[in-house]
């Protein structure tokens, strides 16, 4: 193994720990179960957020094609 390898390795070691200290909440209900209604919900404003992004982002690319004439 090469000190490359060692260091690539070493890298990727960290870049895993850092991953697994992250921490997602999801919605459980009275009886301490998955919600699968409020997932489905929750995913479904997210799939939501991302169509109007797309079409902000389209609006935006319109705007910036307007060719003004300034004479």
């Amino acid at each position: 193994m090469t000190i490359t390898d060692l260091w690539s390795l070493k890298l990727n070691i960290k870049r895993q720990l850092k991953v697994a200290k992250i921490k997602v909440p999801y919605p459980i209900n009275k009886n301490d179960e998955f919600d699968l209604k409020a997932q489905k919900e929750i995913a479904h404003k997210y799939m939501k957020i991302e169509e109007i992004k797309e079409i902000i982002n389209k609006e935006i690319k319109e705007i910036e094609e307007i060719k003004i004439d300034y004479e």
